[in-house]
């Protein structure tokens, strides 16, 4: 749990920071033109001494500003009926495509949880009885597939269907790629999460039917349910790590030699590219599931960052000889929205771990917690057993008395910071105005002043001719 709560402190402070950086005049028109300028002026890093890093940053920015001219005009430009009514209908055959596509993973995370549970019984059957050496290699090899089932489909699901998702947004003709962008990244995300979600809860519907034998004289076939749980989401973590690392490994590697010796490879598949946020969503996938198995298994964090410690090389090695820039812009803001994407799952994977705690049955043969009803219950018993005057402030701490004046404490302190808020962006609003303001009467008095001067000048040109009008006049005189 000290894990967890700090882990949701540095995103919360990280993400504070973002938006501070950030901040801004809420101005769009204004702010496009900054942007403009900030590439036009300042894109260019002045460290880069190479020839081919420069020519990779001057494509960079290129591609940069033809995707932010072509996002607004695409944004501003006008559908017509049936050109709106074509994409209306492509977007709903997709999303159908999709939706089933999802029931059907959906569907086969399920299933394949209680495939796994007959296999699982199945050896611990034979090793019960010692039969296990009856088996041969092959039906070994088949027993462990069926073991894993549920952590192969779970990482196939995650690695196909994001590709899947790719390929049919460019069939909804939506407005910019930014959209299809975002479309993807929404999907991806909830495939992820809903498979997650999915084997969770055909993990709990197990142990909930098994936690009910307890009291009882008939044995269970799942004396330890946590360790269950953090077996499951350990096969995950071990499942994705085998094939990311095959896939950027030799997948990329096969994908480069191939594009570049066959010129129809590179036409139909191209060239194999770095996606930021592909790379980022496996990012938070991965931690997802170290968040998830923190709670059951507790050295799964250490093998998360010995798992995310061996990514970033792998991936950097392949970045180096593999893959070239992205022809899809990064934009900044984006770290915004990935940040939001790693809150929200902390918070969903907070849900399992806080049904295990307030409504499963702690195992009763293994565990910190075995012989109570909840888990919670050994934090009531030390409450109790504890002096008079702490027991009483833990108790007040947790009473209706207290919370409820903390909920309106906090409503109140929200609403004041976001008053103040919309104060400073009115005040920085104002102060651009007034500058702008400024600007304008310090233009009008240039040019006021340069049309006095340019009438001075007019009338000493003239004084001048006059004077010379009247030398010639007394000449001639």
């Amino acid at each position: 749990l000290v894990f967890l709560v700090l882990s949701l402190t540095l995103i919360v402070h990280n993400l504070g920071q973002l938006f501070k950086q950030n901040f801004s005049v809420n101005n769009k028109s204004q702010v496009m033109l900054w942007k403009y300028f900030n590439k036009v002026f300042s894109a260019w890093d002045f460290s880069i001494t190479e020839g081919n890093p420069a020519r990779i940053k001057m494509i960079s920015i290129k591609r940069d500003l033809e995707e932010e001219l072509r996002y607004t005009k695409d944004k501003n430009e006008k559908w017509s009926f049936k050109r709106r009514t074509d994409a209306y209908w492509r977007r709903f055959q997709v999303n159908v495509a999709i939706l089933i596509m999802l029931v059907g993973a959906g569907s086969g995370i399920y299933f394949s949880t209680f495939l796994s549970r007959d296999a699982r019984d199945e050896r611990l059957k034979r090793n019960s009885t010692s039969d296990d050496s009856q088996l041969s290699h092959g039906e070994s090899a088949l027993l462990f597939l069926r073991e894993m089932s549920a952590s192969l489909i779970v990482t196939a699901v995650n690695l196909f269907l994001p590709t899947i998702f790719n390929w049919l947004v460019l069939k909804e003709k939506w407005r910019t790629s930014r959209d299809e962008v975002r479309i993807t990244l929404l999907r991806t995300v909830f495939l992820r999460l809903a498979s997650l979600g999915v084997l969770m809860a055909a993990i709990f519907v197990e142990i909930d039917s098994c936690t009910t034998t307890f009291n009882t004289l008939e044995p269970c076939k799942l004396p330890c349910w946590e360790t269950l749980a953090g077996q499951e989401i350990y096969r995950l973590v071990v499942v994705d790590f085998i094939v990311v690392v095959i896939a950027t490994t030799i997948g990329e590697t096969l994908w480069n030699l191939t594009s570049k010796r066959l010129e129809w490879v590179k036409d139909v598949f191209g060239k194999p590219e770095f996606v930021i946020s592909k790379n980022v969503l496996e990012l938070i996938y991965s931690q997802a599931l170290i968040w998830l198995g923190a709670y059951y298994s507790p050295l799964l964090p250490a093998i998360g960052f010995i798992k995310l410690f061996i990514f970033f090389y792998v991936k950097k090695i392949s970045l180096l000889h593999n893959l070239q820039p992205s022809t899809r812009p990064y934009h900044a803001k984006n770290g915004k929205t990935f940040r939001m994407i790693l809150l929200l799952t902390f918070f969903l994977c907070l849900i399992p771990i806080g049904y295990s705690i307030a409504k499963l049955k702690p195992s009763a043969r293994c565990g910190p917690f075995r012989g109570n009803n909840h888990m919670y219950d050994i934090v009531v018993e030390k409450v109790d057993k504890s002096p008079s005057g702490l027991r009483d402030a833990i108790t007040f701490l947790g009473s209706v008395g207290f919370f409820t004046p903390l909920i309106a404490l906090t409503v109140t302190a929200i609403y004041y910071a976001r008053t103040v808020t919309k104060a400073q962006q009115k005040n920085m609003e104002l102060v651009h105005s007034q500058l702008v303001t400024s600007g304008k009467d310090k233009r009008f008095l240039v040019d006021h002043l340069r049309e006095l001067a340019s009438k001075l000048e007019e009338k000493e040109e003239e004084k001048k001719k006059l004077k010379k009008r009247k030398v010639a006049a007394h000449k001639n005189y």
